[in-house]
């Protein structure tokens, strides 16, 4: 299941696009209350599969993703970002699990190219302020932020 911010308000987000990509429902639309509450556009995704249709079809400046989630988890997600859309700024986050530590999931989202990382519960001053700080200078459409690599 995806939803997407309206062509207007992907092309016209003043403070730009965000790709949420979460299993639980009802993160996702803390995820998006928040965010849109503070002027950007935000599209959802319940899995890291169609979230990557998402950023395909149109764009992204940042993309949120869970760690863990069916079908193609979050890791996954991150490497297959950053191979095809390096210049978009990938958020993780993760409430952890029995056979992974939060340290540990930090670190590997870290190294696979996640550019920040947040705890679950999320908290509205942490999860805005980690969105703020990885806000390109142009929304996407400008700039080619959010554009596949030319390489490909």
């Amino acid at each position: 299941m995806c939803a997407m911010a309206t062509r207007e308000a992907l092309h016209g987000a003043a403070k730009g696009l965000v790709v949420v990509m979460d299993d639980d429902q009802l993160c996702r639309m803390l995820v998006r209350t928040i965010l849109t509450g503070y002027g950007y556009a935000v599209s959802i995704a319940d899995n890291g599969a169609s979230g990557m249709e998402l950023v395909r079809r149109h764009g992204a400046d940042i993309v949120i993703t869970d760690l863990f989630m069916p079908e193609q988890d979050g890791l996954q997600t991150i490497l297959q970002l950053k191979r095809e859309f390096p210049r978009v700024r990938v958020l993780a986050m993760t409430a952890g699990t029995s056979f992974l530590t939060l340290e540990t999931a930090r670190d590997t989202a870290t190294l696979i190219g996640a550019d920040a990382f947040l705890e679950k519960p999320l908290d509205h001053d942490g999860l805005l302020a980690a969105v703020r700080s990885l806000v390109p200078a142009a929304p996407a459409g400008h700039e080619g932020v959010g554009e596949p690599r030319a390489d490909r």
